[in-house]
C-alpha cells in the first residue's frame, strides 16, 4: 500500500513538474529573454 502510494505520488509530481516546464517555456516563448532574467 504504502510503496503504491509513493509510485502515485512521484507520477503526480512528474506531471506538475512537466506542466510547469511546458509553462514556462510558452511563456519564455512568447516574452523571450526578460522573464528568464527575472526569475534568475
Amino acid at each position: 500500500m504504502g510503496v503504491e502510494e509513493e509510485i502515485v505520488q512521484k507520477k503526480r509530481s512528474d506531471i506538475l513538474f512537466l506542466r510547469t516546464t511546458f509553462f514556462f517555456s510558452k511563456e519564455i516563448k512568447k516574452q523571450s529573454l526578460p522573464c528568464i532574467v527575472v526569475i534568475l
